[in-house]
């Protein structure tokens, strides 16, 4: 999701979840579903974001803990946990997430301030206001090559 397309484009359509009780989004061309993890077989010297894959109807699916790259405090990742299954750059993976709030349409996204953009600037979209609060539209692609590169370490 690039920033010249959410700022040309009215109603932008975004999946929004929770990580440690902070509100994300991510655009819903990306989010493909989200299923609960029955079984989660861990992969061992894998990299420290990869908490695991799951067969998922066949397919095996990675599942990564974005929270590190986020700036957010660990959170065990097991059977019962929530994934957001995103389809962004080599193929699908599985977002661990706290909670999913379902789909939302945002008229406008606006600029992160200066310590938002320090945080999130490389795969951060800006801000979109969601109830009461604003939540963080991330660019999925761009966050899951950053935890590649090591951002989630």
């Amino acid at each position: 999701m690039e920033t010249a397309v959410l700022g040309s484009v009215a109603g932008v359509r975004a999946c929004v979840f929770t990580l440690g009780g902070e509100g994300f989004a991510i655009e819903v061309r990306c989010a493909r579903e989200v299923v609960v993890v029955d079984e989660l077989t861990i992969v061992p010297r894998g990299p420290s974001y990869l908490v695991g894959v799951v067969n998922l109807r066949g397919l095996i699916l990675p599942i990564v803990d974005i929270r590190a790259l986020l700036g957010l405090a660990p959170r065990p990742v097991g059977r019962g946990a929530r994934v957001l299954v995103v389809a962004a750059g080599s193929g699908p993976v599985g977002v661990a997430v706290d909670a999913v709030l379902g789909l939302a349409s945002f008229d406008a996204v606006l600029p992160f301030d200066e310590a938002a953009r320090r945080a999130y600037g490389e795969f951060g979209v800006g801000l979109a206001r969601h109830g009461d609060g604003l939540v963080k539209v991330l660019d999925a692609g761009k966050a899951l090559e950053a935890l590649k590169r090591g951002g989630g370490d």
